[in-house]
């Protein structure tokens, strides 16, 4: 059985979705058939190349999937804006807690 992709219709006025992935209410928008959750990350760091470069790098590690990346730089700070798709809140948990003991960052949180 194939799955159809997700549409805000299937799910409701309150859910959106973005492709596959399902935004709603809940802790984490979901995709079903993938095991995969849509999550909005912010990352305030230092306006160098490192810290940048190694939280991607950390993703990549972690196979987390990145889907929109924004940042904003202001004198010597930046502020990093990510939509990933995680496998659940021990990966995101983990993830945060990594990029957060990383030189150079300041703060990690879910937006």
């Amino acid at each position: 059985m194939a799955f159809a992709p997700a549409t805000d219709a299937a799910f409701g006025s309150k859910y959106k979705t973005d492709g596959n992935v399902v935004r709603g209410p809940c802790a984490v928008g979901n995709d079903a058939s993938r095991g995969r959750y849509a999550v909005d990350l912010e990352v305030e760091s230092a306006s160098h190349p490192d810290p940048m470069r190694e939280i991607l790098e950390t993703f990549s590690r972690e196979k987390v999937r990145v889907t929109r990346a924004a940042s904003h730089v202001s004198d010597l700070n930046a502020r990093i804006a990510f939509t990933l798709e995680v496998n659940g809140l021990d990966q995101l948990n983990r993830l945060l807690g990594l990029i957060k003991a990383m030189p150079g960052v300041f703060a990690a949180r879910r937006r």
